[in-house]
């Protein structure tokens, strides 16, 4: 079910999640937890690149991204991930949430992270895997990661300069066809 999304301002969203026991990975809480948090996604599709379970209120080490290969669009859950290697090489790319607006519009700003990153998780079946990805899909997990650990995307943005709000990062993204300078 497509459930409302917190936003800046309510606490749990910087409140460390609490791990999910394996023996309940099956359970039809959790199993409904991932659906809701694909759900979510699927309605904002336009928007959304993952969410995790905080977003919807829920402080449960559980997030799902949206990926894609060469023929269909899938969802995949990360219960419990970890980082098990990141590269010290970094990269700069545009951050958004949809956790964080001001007068209903989405904020950006620039941040930077390990460019290459694996990461450890247990899949909605409760099977371990390991998943390595690079530049915006780091960000990405890395971004969903740090929902679980009460960490918002701002907090690395240094100078408030750089925080944008969408119709504002449109229009300079239209005229110039790149990001703004960081400044």
């Amino acid at each position: 079910m497509n459930k409302k999304i917190i936003q800046i301002g309510d606490e749990r969203l910087l409140q460390a999640s609490e791990s999910v026991e394996e023996s309940s990975i099956q359970s039809e809480e959790i199993q409904n937890l991932i659906k809701d948090i694909t759900d979510t996604i699927k309605a904002n599709k336009d928007s959304a690149a993952g969410l995790s379970a905080v977003q919807i209120g829920i402080l449960k080490r559980i997030f799902v991204v949206k990926d894609n290969d060469d023929t269909k669009t899938f969802y995949r859950a990360f219960i419990n991930p970890e980082v098990i290697e990141q590269s010290r090489e970094t990269t700069i790319e545009w951050e958004g949430c949809m956790s964080i607006n001001s007068n209903n519009k989405r904020l950006y700003g620039p941040v930077e992270r390990s460019k290459v990153v694996t990461i450890k998780y247990l899949d909605e079946n409760g099977i371990q895997r390991e998943i390595t990805e690079k530049n915006f899909r780091s960000h990405l997990l890395l971004h969903e990661l740090d929902h679980l650990n009460g960490k918002l995307f701002l907090q690395y943005v240094d100078n408030p300069e750089n925080i944008w709000n969408e119709d504002e990062l449109d229009t300079y993204l239209d005229k110039y066809q790149r990001f703004p300078e960081i400044k």
